[in-house]
């Protein structure tokens, strides 16, 4: 039981920081330029988008797990 939870806590502190370590990497590549590249003010910050769909994307799942409960799919309910 003890070594279950262990394994649990690593592997959620693994993703949150693989998350987080995503995220920064992505505004990074965002907002640096390279030296001669272009001006700071033409920085392309659609890359950011993505932010978004990381925020919306569970929201079909948890719509379709209210649709899909036990008690709409029970013989009784017929």
């Amino acid at each position: 039981m003890e070594l279950t939870c262990n394994r649990t806590i690593v592997t959620l502190v693994t993703m949150a920081l693989t998350a987080a370590l995503g995220v920064l990497l992505m505004f990074l590549g965002c907002a640096l330029t390279f030296p001669g590249d272009r001006p700071a003010q033409d920085v392309n910050w659609w890359g950011i988008f993505v932010v978004l769909f990381y925020i919306l994307s569970p929201i079909p799942l948890a719509i379709s797990r209210k649709l899909s409960s036990e008690d709409y799919l029970s013989p009784e309910s017929k």
